[in-house]
């Protein structure tokens, strides 16, 4: 896919009443949204090594450059990346806005409980794990 010429293209208006407008933006969007998923995972193999980092780092700027970084899709980049920063806190900020639209997601609650263990926070941590067992208990009572 030729980044640069998604770009172009995408760059201006198409007048409505072109037909060959519309399927080539229709095209060039399409090519977008491929490149932004290639782009995606490409950031998602490489978080996973730490090794990696100046490589996750001009990945995650190229999607950024193509993508919302703040959108459903992206957000555990941008988690994975704020953690790498140094900056645990805008990091908790971000998964805690995720966990308030997915409340019920217990991935979501441990990721929660490893940043706030990582900033130490012992109490917190202590707290999460307490509501942990709550939320998602190992068996429920029997009626």
């Amino acid at each position: 896919i030729d980044a640069e010429q998604v770009a172009a293209a995408l760059g201006v208006d198409v007048d409505p009443d072109d037909k060959a407008g519309e399927t080539h933006r229709k095209e060039m969007e399409s090519q977008r949204d491929s490149l932004v998923e290639a782009i995606r995972t490409k950031c998602t193999a490489l978080q996973k090594d730490e090794d990696e980092a100046e490589a996750f780092e001009a990945a995650y700027r190229e999607l950024d450059r193509w993508s919302d970084m703040e959108s459903e899709d992206n957000a555990p980049l941008l988690i994975e990346r704020e953690r790498r920063r140094g900056r645990l806190a805008v990091a908790l900020q971000t998964l805690n806005a995720r966990i308030e639209d997915q409340p019920t997601d217990r991935k979501l609650r441990e990721q929660r409980g490893e940043l706030l263990e990582e900033l130490g926070w012992s109490d917190w941590v202590a707290y999460e794990d307490r509501w942990m067992l709550r939320r998602f208990p190992t068996e429920y009572a029997p009626f």
